[in-house]
């Protein structure tokens, strides 16, 4: 992946526009499970014991204009 300017990244984390989570694992492929807050993300990742240890990602989306 190419390393981008300080101006480009600027550039690229102005024209987001929302952001959502997902968690999915890093082995398989089941759907992802969307949350639209981080919180959300965060509770059921901790209710289902899900961290470091296991194969679950937690994942940032940014959605552009």
């Amino acid at each position: 992946m190419p390393i981008l300017s300080k101006q480009q990244y600027l550039n690229l984390k102005a024209s987001v526009v929302r952001q959502s989570y997902s968690v999915h694992h890093k082995y398989h492929s089941p759907a992802h499970i969307k949350f639209k807050t981080y919180s959300q993300a965060r509770a059921y990742c901790i209710k289902h014991q899900l961290d470091h240890t296991s194969s679950w990602v937690l994942t940032r989306v940014n959605h552009c204009a």
